[in-house]
Parts: C-alpha cells; structure tokens; sequence
C-alpha cells in the first residue's frame, strides 16, 4: 500500500507518523518549508500528547512545552473571578516545536517540500489513481489523505455542498518572549474578560521564555483591523490596553508586524470523512472553533485512527471501503461534540447574561 498526504501540518504529519509507525509507505507534501515555522502555539490535552507517545514521541519530545496546571479567569481589571484545575498532561506548545518534534521521527525522504497537491485525477469508476502537483507531475498511490486545513482544495470531492461562514468572533494572536513576563505565569493559563461579553484576552506559556497572547472579540461589535502591524496596534491598545497587568506590558513587547487576525469559520463537520479511496484529517474534515482548544488533539486522534484502519487494510483483514467507514464513523461521533460545545462557548462568550457562568476553554 502507498498513500500520498497533502499538508504538512500537525495532522499531515501526525498521520505520516501513525504510517510509519506500521510500516505503510508514504509521501507527504508541504508547500513550503517556512510554513513549518508559520503560526503560534496552542494547548495540547492530554489524549493528544498520549497518542503522539503512541507514535513513537517521548515525553522528552514534547519537553519543549509547558506543562499547564490551572486555568485562571480574570475580571478586566485583574480580580480573579474563577480557576480550575486543568488535566494532568495538559501542555502549551509552540507550533513550530511540535512540528520539529514530529519530523525527527520521520524518514527524510518521504516529506517533501515546496511541492503541493493542486488535483485529484480519478478513473471511469471515479477512484482516484493519482495526485497533480503544483510543477504539473502526477503521482500515483492506492490511498490519497488531505491534510490541507480548513481551505482544503480536497473536500469538493466528499461533499461538494458543505457550507461554512465566517465565525462570529475572530481572534488576533500573537507571541512575546520575555523571561520575566513569562515566569508571571507560572504554570498557568490565564483569561482576562470584558464584564458585558464579547471580548477577551488570554495568554499562556508555551515554553520556558515565551508566553502566546491572543484577543478575542465579537466581529459584530468590534470592526476586525486591517493587516497593517499599525492598525492592529491600535485595535488592541484601544481594546485592552487599560487593562490590568500583564496585558499592557504584553502589548508593549509585542511585535505586531508578527501579529496574526485569525477567522474562525463555523461549520458542521462532514457527515463522511472519505469518499473511496481519498480520506481527509483534521481542519479539512471538522474545523472547530478555537473556544474548544481541542483541534491539535483532535487532529491527532484522526491520524491514530485513520493509521489503526489502514493497517487492517494492508494487513488484508479489512476491505478500504470498510477500514474508511470505520474511521469516518468513529471520528465523526468523537468530534460532533467539540463542534456542540464550541457553538455553546462561544454563545457564552458573546452573552452579557451568561457571563456569570463560568466555563473552562477546553472541550471535553
């Protein structure tokens, strides 16, 4: 069996360490190396750190994180409204670390960048029996995966009419390395929320000197900012800037030409997450809402059991169609919830009525 992966992103490369892990031969293709580098950091619960465990990471790996120990819910001007504990394995991670980790224990000669797949090629029989790369070779293989995130050029073909739209509430994220701001959080998550709803900044550490900032605002209330490092500035200067420290001092140390405005999109997740013999992963088959926190280690949970069905298809006691079937039925049920919890956060988030009810950002 050999299966082609378009996307080099954490569930791209988590899928290509559940092959490896089993011996299918694989080639992964990533636009651009740079993209490896691209992006923050986020929160990896524990299911997801224990599967990349499964993949052949050690704990050592994912030394790069912090380990998170409570999550703490703050008034604007800085009085703690609410905490708890978070699960032991909980980690903030820098993106980039969590990449490099899992290409370490990959084979060098099976991912491949500045390539990307721009087409699927089918048979009479509407199989796909090749990928079209961005430099016009086709490459033939038994399976495709598309790991290509929420834009995914892959999913027109398992459903052509699924519909998705621009979240309600974007986010503006960004990263600062400064010892002495990151040691004020110790080991914790912490959340600073306007008192009527619809606006929040949180901030968690990712690594010993580097804590990952973001805002979160009601695109309905607040006009989302241009693109130029000026403008982002001042959104978030006029936003939070009075608001207790750390934030103002966060924002001081900014670089805001590294500032990213992230939209969400909200959409239900696929009602199949195959369509013969082409599968998706991660972002291209559920994108979650960020409330959540679950999308790393729901990417993760793909890649571990799409590996799981594939092998039983190598291995000959499985037909494709049903290994597939397995996958899409048994991923669908585990994120179908997330996606429920994201809509009710985020309904939480925006209601001034409703922000008396405390709820911890991670879905369960």
């Amino acid at each position: 069996m050999h299966v082609i992966i378009s996307g080099g992103g954490v569930s791209g490369l988590a899928t290509a360490l559940a092959l490896h892990q089993r011996g299918i031969k694989f080639d992964l293709y990533e636009r651009s190396f740079e993209a490896l580098t691209a992006g923050m950091g986020f929160v990896l619960v524990r299911q997801g750190a224990q599967a990349l465990n499964q993949f052949g990471l050690s704990p050592n790996d994912l030394n790069a994180g912090q380990a998170l120990r409570r999550f703490v819910l703050h008034k604007a001007h800085g009085e703690v409204k609410y905490t708890q504990i978070l699960g032991e394995g909980t980690l903030g991670i820098r993106r980039k670390d969590l990449l490099s980790a899992m290409l370490r224990h990959l084979p060098g000669a099976s991912v491949h960048f500045s390539e990307a797949v721009e087409h699927y090629i089918r048979d009479k029989r509407g199989d796909f029996v090749a990928a079209e790369l961005t430099s016009g070779k086709r490459l033939k293989a038994d399976v495709f995966i598309a790991a290509d995130g929420v834009r995914s050029v892959a999913r027109q073909h398992v459903d052509a009419n699924w519909q998705a739209h621009d979240a309600r509430v974007f986010e503006l994220v960004g990263m600062v390395r400064s010892s002495k701001l990151r040691q004020q959080l110790g080991q914790e998550f912490h959340k600073y929320q306007h008192p009527h709803g619809g606006l929040a900044f949180g901030m968690l550490p990712v690594d010993e000197h580097t804590l990952v900032w973001y805002l979160q605002f009601d695109k309905q209330r607040f006009a989302p900012p241009s693109n130029v490092p000026l403008e982002k500035h001042l959104f978030l200067q006029e936003a939070v800037g009075k608001w207790a420290k750390p934030i103002p001092d966060i924002l001081a140390q900014t670089n805001f030409d590294q500032v990213h405005l992230w939209r969400p999109i909200n959409a239900d997740p696929l009602q199949r997450f195959f369509h013969r013999n082409l599968a998706l992963v991660g972002d291209a088959a559920h994108p979650l809402l960020p409330f959540t926190s679950q999308g790393v280690s729901s990417a993760v949970g793909d890649a571990e059991c799409l590996g799981g069905a594939l092998a039983q298809v190598a291995s000959g006691n499985s037909t494709l169609d049903t290994a597939l079937s397995y996958y899409s039925d048994t991923r669908y049920q585990a994120c179908l919830p997330f996606v429920e919890q994201g809509r009710q956060l985020t309904d939480g988030f925006l209601s001034h009525q409703l922000q008396d009810q405390c709820q911890l950002p991670i879905a369960k």
